[in-house]
């Protein structure tokens, strides 16, 4: 019985995940990618506000890993200065 629950329970979660990512697509195809930002600034088609407006999210990114890789790198001390 529990192999049949479980079945149905992925049958189902496996359609809502179909459902949400054929949502998601759509909206994506409307939009412009992160990436065209990027080269746009670089080829000189976009000032520097609106590469910021349109590009933050994969900035925040880019971010958070230098600062992870930094906060990794770093050594860490123990105790105070001797």
């Amino acid at each position: 019985m529990l192999p049949l629950v479980v079945g149905a329970l992925s049958a189902i979660g496996s359609v809502v995940y179909l459902y949400l990512d054929w949502n998601t697509s759509q909206d994506i195809a409307d939009s412009v990618s992160q990436m065209e930002y990027y080269v746009n600034l670089l080829n000189g088609q976009m000032s520097l506000t609106e590469f910021i407006e349109g590009a933050w999210p994969s900035m925040v990114v880019i971010g958070l890993i230098l600062l992870a890789g930094y906060i990794i790198a770093t050594p860490q001390r123990k105790g105070g200065r001797t």
